[in-house]
């Protein structure tokens, strides 16, 4: 098959690049002429033999030299088909580093220039590789899969057409040389697999189709266990094309009758436990779709993305084949994009707002059923040994974030997720459940999300699906206890703000999370707050009668801003029990001098004060505490909490929680007097001074 001519290069474009008159001379084609310049001076008017003693000479003077002449040679099969034979020859001659300098240069064309190559280049490119491969040439086969990453998905235009069949002939007519190396192998199965899908409809697409299909089922027959490298991705592919009949029959063997494929193989659960590796995903994205991907998700702010979205869709996301693409690009956000703690701690583009973009400019039914089984396709036999946590984490952040603003999308993620058990494959649904409850075990545990029940059992979702989530996932649809207790740390310096908390009413932080590569390690500025409810063991009898007694006025709200206090001690809410473990210095005091571990509020029976002692708190209620006097913030019962200075209830917060900057009021300092104390808290509240009791 000949490519289509395309348009030639300008007045200002050279015999290797497409350019304008606008555009400055590439430095590569620069370099090349100049090379091409040498090559020619030295053997202008000579013949073959004076031509390659010319040559060799050269080369000899050193390592520089030796790189022109071969560049030169390069460049001249390149530009000049006429002369290409007779060049390569040439070049096979009197290369001394079995070609690497040509191989490394061809890669970088193909990584960096591949675009704006003449069609001319294209075509003898393609020619010297065929001529590679015939003659043995080492690294031959690492060209060639640069050259499948080439071929793009979704992509039927003349040229891709065409390079796709000419490449696939080389792998067939070089059949022995292919079977050498099993990372071709892989590559090449997993490369032609994906492209099966889009070669249907015309005369001439079917025919590239059906070498694809007698190509990729002979090397899955013949070498099945290096295709078995792929993992579970080699899966989904042949999912997709399992209606054509060659691979009907395969998918008979795989699931019945494995041994047949290789002893090795026991079944497709063994293929469906296996990761897949980050080279299969990243090879069915061009370089420049791939060098596109790296920079949203890099360089550009949250915010300002749709400009480049925008100019993404319409290069590679505006023909109804490219809606196969959509699935490509998903697997390489979830399995290759795992930025670091700093790019997750910034503002920058995060993942699951370009996944999430993905799914809603899907106009596919089909393509979008495919990108969801895509997002979720790790989550199946998700094993947090050997799974990573950056892997799942996409999906559960796009469901997350799109709640409120598109709820339609999360509503058909998490549909899509629990009718993915049983679907999926009925004989391993006892594996997908695990895999999907390890998945949010996993998520939970890492503090992607604190907690799930907020997601799992949002009003907005309608009662068949929540009752669906309830059915399937009953431990994360519990609603979490609400912050119970005031944990006093060690001081430190800071102050406190002028304003009420704004934070988001649900009971995880919106900071996004922070995972480092090795998933272990968290950013100081990406760190989540961790809610935690400890169980205090009671003080015996004789500590509580000897434990400190205090009493104090009712306090009256103050209807003036919270005011800026000095360094007080920082104070963490707690939501999570943590049994067994006894601090016997954090004690709240009543007004009546009962003492307690723990502080009962919103029905959670973990009081250890007696119900004339509860009745006994009220809201303002000061409590000491190693000298340093806290106010009480809530009513025991359970009212809803809000500020003793400023009045005001934290927005949208049906529970008892503190509000960050009025969580803590410190009333004294240690080396402080009370009589000090009671004066500044006279002055400060214009109240009635209190009496406390050592």
């Amino acid at each position: 098959m000949e490519m289509q001519k395309g348009k030639g290069g300008t007045a200002g474009g050279g015999k290797l690049l497409v350019s304008t008159l606008l555009d400055a001379k590439d430095e590569l084609e620069e370099r090349l002429e100049r090379c091409v310049g040498i090559v020619t001076s030295l053997t202008n008017g000579l013949s073959e033999r004076e031509a390659n003693d010319a040559l060799n000479a050269h080369i000899c003077k050193g390592t520089p030299q030796h790189e022109e002449i071969c560049l030169g040679l390069f460049t001249l099969v390149l530009t000049e088909p006429a002369q290409a034979q007779k060049c390569y020859r040439d070049l096979a001659l009197v290369s001394r580093d079995g070609m690497n300098i040509v191989l490394n240069k061809i890669n970088h064309i193909l990584m960096e220039k591949y675009l704006k190559l003449q069609d001319t280049c294209r075509t003898q490119l393609v020619w010297l590789l065929r001529e590679l491969v015939k003659s043995g040439v080492l690294g031959a086969d690492g060209v060639c899969m640069t050259f499948m990453k080439q071929i793009a998905g979704g992509d039927v235009t003349a040229k891709n057409i065409w390079l796709a069949e000419n490449v696939l002939e080389i792998l067939t007519e070089q059949r022995e040389w292919v079977l050498k190396s099993s990372l071709l192998i892989a590559m090449a199965v997993y490369t032609y697999l994906r492209l099966i899908v889009d070669h249907h409809g015309t005369s001439q697409l079917q025919v590239l189709r059906q070498k694809e299909v007698d190509f990729c089922v002979s090397l899955l027959r013949e070498r099945f266990m290096d295709c078995f490298m792929i993992g579970r991705d080699l899966v989904r592919l042949l999912q997709n094309v399992a209606r054509i009949p060659e691979f009907e029959q395969l998918w008979k063997d795989i699931i019945h009758n494995p041994q047949v494929l290789s002893t090795q193989f026991t079944g497709v659960l063994q293929l469906l436990q296996s990761r897949t590796s980050r080279k299969f995903l990243a090879c069915r994205l061009t370089p420049d779709m791939e060098t596109k991907l790296l920079f949203m998700t890099s360089r550009v702010r949250f915010g300002q993305q749709k400009r480049y979205q925008d100019w993404f869709q319409r290069q590679y996301l505006s023909t109804p084949d490219s809606q196969s693409l959509r699935c490509d690009l998903i697997r390489y956000i979830c399995g290759v994009v795992h930025p670091s703690n700093e790019v997750l701690s910034s503002d920058i583009l995060p993942r699951w707002a370009i996944i999430g973009w993905l799914l809603t400019t899907c106009t596919s039914n089909v393509a979008a059923s495919n990108a969801k089984l895509a997002l979720f396709y790790d989550w199946l036999f998700f094993n947090p040994e050997k799974d990573s946590i950056m892997n799942i984490e996409p999906a559960i952040l796009v469901m997350h974030h799109s709640m409120k603003p598109h709820p339609a999308i999360t509503a058909t993620l998490l549909d899509f997720m629990c009718r993915i058990i049983p679907n999926f494959y009925p004989p391993l649904e006892a594996h997908v459940r695990q895999g999907v409850f390890n998945s949010l075990t996993h998520i939970v545990e890492k503090r992607v999300l604190a907690h799930l029940a907020p997601l799992f059992d949002n009003p907005k979702l309608d009662k068949e699906l929540r009752a669906m989530l309830r059915e399937k996932f009953p431990e994360f649809c519990s609603s979490p206890s609400p912050p119970i207790e005031v944990k006093i740390e060690e001081p430190v310096s800071m102050e406190m703000d002028n304003h009420m908390s704004e934070k988001d009413d649900s009971c995880y932080d919106n900071a996004e999370a922070a995972f480092s590569d090795d998933e272990d390690d968290l950013n100081s500025k990406g760190k989540k707050r961790e809610f935690r409810c400890a169980t205090y063991a009671s003080p015996s009898s004789q500590e509580s009668e000897r434990g400190d007694r205090g009493q104090g006025h009712d306090i009256q709200k103050s209807r003036h801003r919270c005011r800026r206090l000095p360094p007080a001690p920082r104070l963490e809410l707690s939501n999570r029990p943590r049994s067994g473990q006894h601090q016997p210095h954090q004690a709240w005091i009543s007004r009546d001098g009962t003492r307690s571990d723990t502080l009962s509020t919103a029905g959670q029976e973990q009081s250890l004060l007696s119900s004339s002692a509860l009745d006994s708190l009220h809201k303002g209620s000061l409590i000491r505490h190693e000298g340093s006097l806290i106010r009480l913030l809530s009513e025991p019962a359970g009212a809803k909490t809000f500020c003793g200075v400023c009045s005001k209830t934290p927005p949208g917060n049906p529970t008892p929680a503190f509000p960050r900057s009025c969580l803590y009021w410190p009333l004294s300092q240690a080396r402080r007097t009370r009589q000090q104390i009671s004066s500044d808290i006279s002055e400060k509240e214009n109240l009635p001074p209190a009496t406390w009791f050592q």
